[in-house]
């Protein structure tokens, strides 16, 4: 790399045996001083304008010109704020540590200080504070089966792409679902992606691993409404009746959507509900969304109205003392055994999938989406199930014109469309604003909008 012309100082020798053999008198930008008993050091001006100095102990002179040439290199990147090329970064990943760290030292590298996969993993989780509790605790999950078989003691540096492969090897061998392998092969890689990101090794070891599919067809299962009616039945309470209504009927996440409903958000005339969505708040646009108050929802929800105390603010009670972390999953499998049913694979997820699978049948397929907050992609992938009612309008469909097939299909009735007007739009803060302060208490007669 040519600098042009530059100003630099001779190059200095210590005692008088190595004159001849360091250059005496030659001009650079970095120079070679040459000390006592063979020592050698490299000066330079760093960008701050201070001198400064490499230290390479005994070595040989054309050793000391060689990395005289690539602190050169180092230092112009640094001074002009601009990446350093292709060889010299692969002469600086080849360098031992202790040349790296005396070049850390001086500012030009970062340091190659040795970290274990462990601790790197235990700091990173600790650094996202900004994640969602349940976020911190899927990377804690996933840190968990990876150090379960990748040796954590070991240094970032040293885990190859063979040891990568292996991985993925020992998670089959230990007969993790190969969602859950999947999901950890990914978290493996943002690991290693951040080590890169932080310059702590060159590339990921995890970069070429393929993770199996997250899908499970197996963990698919479409509850039925006779089911469903049996859940109800088994609840022990109305709060847990609404818990599972607003998963079943409204296609609720849980437990995070249940637990932010809000009364002022329930919209009784035209028949709604702003739905906050934590999971997917810090999207544009994607704060929430309006949910109809299906006919098989709006009795649960009244209910709740009845029974919540003057001046209540949230619509679910359940679990809020305990900061909303609170064990639905538990709750919900003691219900399913007690109505005498047999747990399904995804307990709260697969209420949900069963309400979009439904609505789809009627609906089209972006309104659906729009109500229960994915995508089309997700949907087909994760949510939407063929099931045995499917099969029997097949069966019976045959000859039949469209208006016999729709009152054979069992269609259920209009529901409110996601409206194109502006003002349908609004979640309930916007409309807080545009109307002002509101009473303690939500009357039923008043919108919200």
């Amino acid at each position: 790399m040519s600098f042009g012309r530059v100003v630099a100082e001779p190059v200095l020798t210590a005692g008088g045996g190595g004159a001849g053999r360091c250059q005496k008198g030659r001009y650079a930008i970095a120079s070679i001083s040459c000390e006592p008993n063979g020592r050698k050091a490299i000066r330079f001006k760093a960008a701050d304008g201070i001198r400064k100095w490499v230290r390479l102990g005994k070595t040989t002179l054309r050793h000391a010109q060689a990395v005289k040439a690539r602190v050169e290199e180092l230092n112009a990147a640094v001074r002009n704020g601009v990446p350093i090329d292709d060889d010299t970064a692969a002469w600086l990943r080849k360098a031992s540590d202790g040349l790296r760290e005396k070049l850390a030292a001086v500012g030009l590298a970062d340091s190659r200080r040795r970290v274990s996969v462990a601790a790197f993993i235990e700091e990173y989780i600790a650094k996202r504070t900004g994640a969602k509790p349940r976020s911190r605790t899927m990377l804690k999950l996933a840190a968990g089966r990876l150090l379960g078989v990748l040796d954590g003691n070991q240094a970032l540096r040293d885990v190859t792409p063979a040891e990568a492969d292996a991985c993925l090897d020992r998670l089959r061998a230990k007969g993790y679902a190969p969602a859950t392998i999947g999901a950890t092969i990914k978290r493996a890689r943002q690991f290693f992606r951040a080590a890169v990101r932080a310059r702590l090794i060159p590339d990921s070891p995890f970069e070429d691993v393929k993770p199996p599919p997250e899908t499970n067809a197996a963990r698919k299962h479409f509850i039925d409404r006779a089911a469903t009616g049996q859940l109800f039945e088994a609840c022990p309470n109305g709060e847990w009746r609404l818990l599972v209504a607003l998963a079943r009927w409204g296609g609720l996440r849980m437990p995070s959507e249940p637990q932010a409903l809000e009364w002022s958000g329930v919209n009784w005339e035209r028949d709604r509900f702003w739905v906050p969505s934590p999971k997917t708040e810090g999207h544009a646009g994607k704060s929430g969304r309006w949910v109809p108050i299906f006919p098989e929802l709006r009795p649960h929800l009244e209910e709740a109205w009845e029974r919540a105390p003057e001046g209540a603010q949230y619509v679910v009670s359940h679990g809020r003392r305990q900061g909303g972390d609170v064990n639905l999953r538990t709750g919900l499998r003691r219900i399913i055994l007690k109505a005498g049913l047999k747990p399904w694979p995804r307990l709260w997820q697969n209420l949900r999938a069963s309400r979009e699978t439904e609505l789809a049948e009627t609906f089209p397929l972006h309104v659906v989406c729009e109500w229960i907050g994915n995508s089309a992609r997700v949907a087909a992938k994760h949510y939407l199930q063929v099931t045995e009612a499917d099969y029997g309008r097949a069966a019976t469909a045959a000859g039949q014109n469209p208006g016999q097939q729709n009152a054979a299909n069992g269609r259920l009735p209009s529901q409110p469309s996601t409206g194109s007007e502006e003002k349908a739009r609004e979640s309930p803060s916007d409309a807080k604003g545009r109307e002002g302060t509101r009473a303690k208490r939500y009357p039923r007669q008043d919108s919200n909008l």
